[in-house]
């Protein structure tokens, strides 16, 4: 959904529509991207596949700041890469070669490989992701899937009516809403989970 179709949406569920507005178009297109983000991290966020490079003799691989969760790694052309956290891996060698290894959790933006490649190699990423855009006007559109535009809308109304103004702060009804968002992630949770095999691992198609 666009900008200027959760706008029209916002005013229709607040009946907000007549002269002197309680709400501005610029606020409510602020609280539509708080709500897509909100709903990223609480639902581990949006599927995607990504491409890192590593360069030769590095052990060192940049990740975008919008990854949430890496899901599954693989060398280009060739074998999956076993993830392990910084805890599980131990400490690093000197040792070059194939890496066989991704180690996540070390430093915010940064992962690891071991050993580290003689030559540049790029890495395929299957990861949960924040929208890489922000909603700034009518139309821009959110990558959430319209779906869950009445949860996305459940948060925006949570926002509004926790606005510190005597016009707009309702208490009652912004807890309301938030539960409804709180509620709707929890949903969203286990019907990805239901999607998963049932040890718990993802299916993935490369």
């Amino acid at each position: 959904m666009d900008g200027a179709s959760f706008i029209t949406l916002f005013r229709e569920e607040t009946m907000d529509q007549a002269e002197g507005q309680l709400w501005s178009d610029e606020l409510i297109l602020r609280y539509f991207d708080e709500a897509q983000i909100a709903f990223c991290r609480q639902t581990e966020g949006i599927p995607d596949r990504m491409l890192v490079t590593v360069a030769a003799g590095s052990d060192r691989v940049r990740l975008s700041p919008k990854i949430l969760k890496v899901r599954a790694a693989r060398l280009v052309g060739k074998h999956e890469l076993e993830l392990l956290s910084i805890e599980e891996a131990g400490m690093p060698t000197s040792v070059l070669g194939e890496p066989k290894v991704l180690i996540l959790g070390q430093s915010k933006g940064m992962a690891e490989v071991r050993p580290a490649p003689v030559t540049d190699m790029q890495i395929v990423l299957d990861v949960f992701r924040l929208p890489k855009g922000t909603i700034t006007s009518a139309g821009d559109e959110s990558e959430v899937d319209d779906i869950y535009i009445t949860d996305l809308l459940a948060y925006a109304l949570y926002r509004a009516y926790s606005r510190p103004d005597p016009d707009t702060m309702d208490r009652t009804r912004a807890d309301y809403f938030r539960e409804q968002f709180d509620l709707a992630c929890r949903r969203v949770m286990r019907e990805q989970g239901r999607a998963r095999k049932p040890n718990g691992a993802t299916n993935f198609s490369w």
